[in-house]
């Protein structure tokens, strides 16, 4: 039985891990350049552009509990070479974007 001590200290380490998680994500695409919205605004596509001007993209989903955005795939480890490719993978790789939803 956790105690809601044990529950804070997890919940907080949890939501660190996130945040750390997001940021390292967030530093890898300076320049987003496409942002796909799900239709229920859960989920989005992002295509950016890195420094050194190769593409990627990432899937995100909203959590409620933490407000914030986080990535779901490990698409933004994907190196691509133009923009219009980036789009074509992610709608490739990402099922309710190809659905057009």
């Amino acid at each position: 039985m956790w105690t809601t001590e044990a529950r804070r200290t997890r919940r907080l380490h949890r939501e660190k891990a996130l945040e750390e998680r997001r940021w390292a994500f967030v530093s890898a695409m300076p320049n987003i350049k496409i942002t796909f919205l799900k239709s229920d605004g859960t989920r989005k596509v992002e295509v950016f552009q890195r420094t050194d001007n190769t593409f990627g993209f990432e899937e995100l989903k909203f959590g409620e509990q933490e407000k914030a955005w986080f990535p779901v795939g490990k698409y933004s480890f994907a190196f691509i070479d133009s923009l219009e490719s980036a789009v074509k993978e992610a709608k490739g790789r990402v099922a309710w974007l190809s659905e057009g939803a």
